[in-house]
């Protein structure tokens, strides 16, 4: 199968989503790309993603915290805290290039019904 076949099977807005999970910069950049060009499939991947970057980083946010102000030893929770962030970039990557679109397990629709203002 040719590259320009490929791409033919490609739903709009697959750029939008692979983008989205290229780490927290990945995630604004598609934010700007879906702004233009508006697909339901994009915005689907961008929710999920920017989920799992809101996540990582409030998560670490409050490990900092916890870290510096208590004076306990959470390396062993950063580091199950990177493992899951990147077992869902994972699994979202996998929807990606298969093209489709999965609920988060244990958290189905939440990220879709909480970050609405992306369009």
């Amino acid at each position: 199968m040719s590259t320009e076949q490929k791409e033919q099977k490609r739903p709009p807005g697959w750029s939008i989503a692979l983008t989205a999970y290229l780490f927290p910069v990945g995630c604004l950049i598609a934010m700007s790309m879906n702004a233009d060009a508006k697909s339901a499939y994009g915005r689907f991947h961008l929710r999920q993603a920017f989920f799992f970057h809101v996540l990582l980083l409030g998560t670490g946010t409050f490990l900092y915290f916890i870290e510096n102000n208590y004076k306990l030893d959470v390396s062993s929770a950063r580091s199950i805290l990177w493992l899951v962030y990147f077992g869902f970039l994972l699994f979202g990557l996998q929807d990606v290039f298969r093209n489709k679109r999965t609920m988060l397990p244990l958290l189905g629709e939440r990220p879709q019904s909480w970050f609405t203002f992306i369009p």
